[in-house]
């Protein structure tokens, strides 16, 4: 692929497939408990101890090992 539309929507559908659950009423469930939780929901403050630029990034990226298993996402740094 090298269509950058088509690569969003297939990383989209991954995305959707990987993170939905098998059953219906569960989804149902957890969407619910979700919104209940977002309405109140003020977000962190913001302080300099939360602050990164893209040079922390680089570094940290750098030193991760390529080849290792990716987790539910199934990224690897060599997404990165």
């Amino acid at each position: 692929m090298v269509d950058e539309v088509q690569i969003s929507e297939a990383f989209a559908e991954h995305f959707r497939k990987s993170c939905t659950s098998f059953n219906e009423d569960q989804n149902i469930r957890l969407k619910s408990v979700y919104y209940d939780k977002r309405k109140d929901y003020l977000g962190d403050p913001f302080i300099d101890t939360y602050t990164f630029d893209i040079e922390l990034v680089e570094s940290v990226c750098s030193k991760m090992k390529p080849g290792k298993a990716a987790a539910l996402d199934e990224l690897t740094i060599e997404h990165v």
